[in-house]
């Protein structure tokens, strides 16, 4: 057997965020758990263009007492036990008698600088992975300093690759995903009801943010600049502007843009171009009601709850832990 872990609710805020598992995330971490695997069997989980690896860590069931406060089953996958794995913002965390983990990997990484390591082990592997999740197959990523992580040769200390956590902390894009990408949805309930449970709204306004704002300035403006003078980290982030402009221009030639500043402006012609009449109409509605939805793409909440009663036991438990109970004994059968 396997290690595995089971993230439970707390009813404490922390990071000004509640802690408390919803409904609806339950139903979410399965959902993009499912999406995120597909992409991860396509692609083999290989970055070519950095010669390195990704996975993630696989969510493919949760629970749900009847009074609240979620569950949800994250697998453990073979790098835990066989290398190092950090989250993101561990490079620049205080380690006693030691040195920061960021130089320690740049000292066994046999790069002549510290800024060469940092763009081909660091953020030339994190754009690569953004780029297969979001740019080709429609999935806004948080890869934040958190949910970021980073696979380590536990031998050699050099970086093999890169660990995504947290499946309900990504959202997928509709209108991208289908409309352009040709990829699958789905999604049966009606265009309401699709479009406030698949998040397919919110998703589009944050495309051109998950890079911008989470990569771009947080995992990467304020990580790195606490191991390289600020010209250095601004080098990387060009460079990794010019990375993700290649790469959009790749994917949606007919959208082509010079630099990053027309990003933001291109994303919203895409969707503008392909958002239907009808789903415009009820993008508009939810908005204009404040919807704040937080379920994703993938199947429906009622496909899910039909078909995955041994994957998300809910409705018939009393309280955690009962509900507890039966979730470990179905992963043990």
């Amino acid at each position: 057997m396997k290690p595995f872990i089971v993230k439970t609710s707390l009813t404490e805020k922390m990071g000004g965020a509640s802690r408390v598992i919803t409904a609806e995330q339950t139903e979410r971490a399965i959902v993009i758990n499912d999406v995120v695997d597909q992409v991860y069997q396509d692609s083999n989980g290989k970055l070519p263009l950095s010669g390195k690896t990704w996975q993630f860590f696989k969510e493919p069931a949760s629970a749900l007492p009847k009074n609240g406060g979620g569950m949800i089953l994250r697998e453990f996958k073979d790098a835990v036990q066989n290398d190092i794995v950090l989250p993101w913002y561990s490079l620049i965390s205080e380690r006693p008698a030691s040195e920061h983990w960021i130089d320690e990997l740049y000292r066994y990484s046999g790069h002549k600088n510290m800024k060469e390591f940092i763009w081909n082990d660091l953020a030339k592997p994190v754009m690569e992975m953004h780029s297969e999740l979001a740019l080709k197959n429609g999935i806004t990523t948080e890869l934040h300093q958190q949910n970021l992580m980073i696979v380590i040769d536990k031998d050699t200390k050099k970086v093999k690759g890169l660990m995504l956590r947290d499946m309900d902390g990504n959202w997928v894009d509709h209108s991208l995903r289908v409309n352009y990408l040709h990829k699958a949805s789905t999604g049966t309930g009606s265009l309401y009801e699709d479009a406030k449970t698949l998040n397919y709204v919110w998703a589009q306004d944050n495309q051109f943010n998950s890079y911008a704002e989470i990569i771009r300035e947080r995992s990467f403006g304020n990580i790195f600049k606490y191991a390289m003078p600020i010209d250095d980290v601004q080098w990387i982030q060009k460079k990794s502007d010019q990375f993700y402009v290649e790469e959009f221009n790749k994917t949606f030639p007919k959208y082509k843009v010079e630099d990053v500043t027309k990003l933001k402006e291109r994303w919203q012609q895409i969707h503008a171009d392909f958002t239907t009449d009808a789903e415009s109409l009820v993008y508009n509605q939810i908005k204009a009601e404040k919807y704040k939805p937080i379920s994703v793409m993938g199947k429906t909440l009622q496909n899910y709850r039909d078909e995955m009663v041994t994957r998300k036991l809910s409705g018939a438990l009393s309280n955690p832990a009962d509900c507890l109970s039966v979730f470990l004994k179905q992963i043990f059968k």
